[in-house]
């Protein structure tokens, strides 16, 4: 009775009609906060946040070979524990040349003034599995790139059941 008579006659006391309308809001309020909780959003990156990246693209193969020679010719920070596996001294370029290849476990980009990438290296030898390391790569947009993190070592026992069927390589 209380709020039909102050809808219908809102003018003979102002205040009433005000919180009822403000009443009113809020139901209408929290009536949208949850219809929107009801619909589904699709996610987005935010805005310079890292993304995937597919490991088949050329430009990450680029990228990850040139790591693999930045690190074969000794511009690592970090000593591997494959690296003495590789024979030959630091900096040697005959290891280039001896079959020593990386493949891309998984990438992640990131767009700056360039690009970043975040990769988990495997690196092999002929047809042997050595390790995996992660490493992060920045590139200019212009081919001028430089390794800005050698980062940890990864087990390869651990990518063992991640990537089996994905790579034929034995190793992983």
């Amino acid at each position: 009775v209380f709020i039909s008579k102050t809808i219908i006659a809102p003018m003979k006391n102002p205040t009433t009609a005000l919180v009822a309308l403000y009443f009113l809001l809020l139901q209408f309020t929290m009536f949208l906060a949850h219809a929107s909780d009801q619909i589904q959003i699709p996610a987005r990156h935010m805005l310079g946040s890292y993304k995937e990246a597919n490991p088949d693209d050329e430009r990450l193969t680029t990228v990850a070979n040139f790591a693999l020679t930045t690190f074969l010719a000794g511009g690592s920070s970090r000593a591997y524990s494959f690296s003495a596996l590789l024979g030959g001294s630091e900096g040697d370029t005959a290891k280039t040349e001896s079959g020593v290849f990386v493949n891309i476990i998984n990438a992640q980009q990131q767009v700056v003034a360039g690009m970043i990438y975040r990769m988990t290296l495997g690196v092999f030898q002929g047809g042997d599995c050595l390790g995996a390391f992660k490493v992060t790569v920045y590139d200019r947009f212009g081919g001028d790139m430089t390794v800005t993190g050698w980062d940890d070592e990864v087990p390869v026992k651990r990518h063992r059941l991640h990537l089996r069927g994905k790579l034929n390589l034995g190793c992983f």
